[in-house]
């Protein structure tokens, strides 16, 4: 614990602190094509990987394998997130943290302090109905992430709730992006169109924020999961998309 000036204690590592310019962290909006850019990322032989570090099924696991007691000991914390990067190969090591799980599972501020010069990717997705709905499909039919294009999935969507939703993900994202710009000056800002639009660029524009050669990445095998229109997969897309009549920008997502 290292002390401010004016008596506030702070949580800092410097073994942490002395580390994290190798550290990559990926910030997304979920169902934003993160999974592909995590699995792309991790092709690179200078660079490891792991997924969703705070998704409670994470957790469990690492309940699992190291105890409740480090569990608790750990939560939340850079030491918790380090336990794991700290062992991975490679020039770089790193993980995907969505947004909402920052809010929920992280002590940001603590985050920031020890990993304020690691290199940060946020990933976002312009059309939030859409990643929405799509996040609502795959829990139902309990299909996160398809290797090869299945039948066409549905969902009745609750406007109510999609627009609880929404609010959630735009407010979840906007506080994590405002507090990164702050204190991490290795930032880059990707949008899930421009993500796959020209991969080959995108790709370019990776290897030059990591500083890595481009030729190391081997592009991801997902696919996208649900490739049809809103009004083909919302079985009430008529009363949904009427509910956002009084948000042109939200009402306009739906016909994109």
């Amino acid at each position: 614990m290292n002390p401010s000036p004016y008596g506030h204690k702070v949580t800092v590592d410097p073994e942490i602190q002395a580390i994290n310019e190798k550290r990559i962290f990926l910030f997304a909006d979920a169902r934003s094509g993160s999974t592909w850019l995590v699995n792309t990322i991790n092709t690179h032989p200078a660079i490891s990987m792991i997924d969703e570090i705070l998704n409670p099924d994470f957790s469990k696991n690492f309940q699992a394998t190291r105890g409740a007691a480090d569990f608790a000991n750990l939560k939340g914390n850079a030491r918790f997130i380090e336990s794991y990067l700290g062992h991975l190969p490679g020039q770089f090591a790193g993980c995907k943290i969505l947004f909402p799980q920052a809010i929920r599972h992280l002590d940001v501020y603590e985050f920031l302090l020890n990993y304020g010069e690691s290199r940060f990717i946020l990933l976002y997705r312009q059309n939030i109905v859409k990643a929405e709905i799509s996040g609502m499909i795959a829990n139902k039919h309990h299909r996160w992430h398809l290797i090869e294009h299945q039948e066409k999935q549905t969902v009745s969507v609750d406007p109510a709730f999609l627009r609880d939703r929404l609010a959630w993900r735009l407010a979840t994202r906007e506080f994590c992006v405002r507090l990164l710009k702050h204190f991490c000056p290795n930032i880059l800002m990707i949008e899930y169109e421009d993500l796959f639009s020209n991969i080959e660029a995108t790709l370019k524009t990776l290897s030059e924020f990591l500083n890595v050669p481009v030729t190391g990445f081997m592009c991801g095998t997902e696919i996208k999961s649900n490739p049809f229109p809103l009004n083909e997969l919302v079985e009430n897309y008529t009363e949904c998309r009427a509910a956002f009549v009084d948000n042109p920008e939200l009402y306009q997502m739906f016909d994109d």
